[in-house]
């Protein structure tokens, strides 16, 4: 008797085995939450075949046309849309989805659920209570944050400076700076010993002919329309377009 009852145990351990979904050794990993529904999804550029558990420090990737759902707690969810890449990790006990590319729509109740972060923003409930936020990061590192449901809490990383998102306003975050021109701007600058007037400068076209005033014209002209499409944004954060 005995017996068979440990040979049905082993038969039923076996089973569960092989119908869970199964993820290497963790190595002391935290769980964050569960991949509830997906589509040409990945995890690490390993495909993703069904429902499965995120660990922290997972990479969580969707194809061109994919999807998935991500459930992080019974009130706090992530869906990614196509071409969308999102690293989950949990610094402080407090789950954080860094979004380098794609389109992501994040549902929460409080801000120590989960916040999204763009390279220039991080995003979290500005208020207790339900909310909803879409964002959006284009392949530049620009990306843009709509409120769809309560208003978010918009910081800009780097200056720690904030602002609230009212419900149905978007705002958008600029790309970093770019490396490039970041060294022609410490270039352009003057040299220690050189007073700042005597700096050698870059050097410039010299033409005065009518092409070089319809150019300057139409710089100018572009640059009035970018100021009026600024006035026009929806948000007035610190997050601000910036041309480079």
């Amino acid at each position: 008797m005995p017996t068979r009852f440990l040979r049905k145990a082993i038969c039923l351990s076996l089973v569960l085995g092989l119908t869970l979904p199964t993820r290497p050794a963790t190595g002391g990993q935290q769980a964050i939450g569960q991949i509830i529904s997906s589509s040409g999804a990945s995890v690490g550029g390993v495909p993703v075949p069904g429902p499965g558990t995120v660990l922290a420090g997972d990479t969580l990737s969707t194809d061109k046309i994919g999807s998935a759902l991500v459930k992080i707690s019974a009130s706090t969810q992530l869906n990614l849309a196509g071409g969308t890449t999102v690293n989950l990790t949990n610094p402080s006990g407090h789950p954080l989805a860094r979004i380098s590319s794609g389109i992501l729509l994040a549902e929460t109740d409080a801000s120590d659920s989960l916040n999204i972060e763009t390279p220039r923003c991080r995003i979290a409930p500005a208020q207790p209570g339900k909310v909803s936020y879409l964002v959006s990061v284009s392949p530049d590192g620009s990306s843009t944050i709509t409120a769809r449901h309560g208003p978010a809490l918009v910081t800009e990383i780097t200056s720690g400076r904030r602002n609230t998102l009212p419900e149905g306003d978007t705002e958008a975050c600029a790309a970093p700076p770019s490396p490039v021109l970041e060294q022609e701007r410490e270039e352009a600058k003057p040299a220690p010993s050189e007073p700042a007037g005597q700096a050698t400068p870059h050097p410039v076209a010299t033409h005065q002919g009518s092409s070089a005033i319809l150019i300057l014209v139409a710089v100018g002209a572009a640059a009035g329309v970018g100021v009026a499409v600024g006035a026009g944004g929806g948000g007035s954060g610190p997050a601000s377009p910036s041309a480079p």
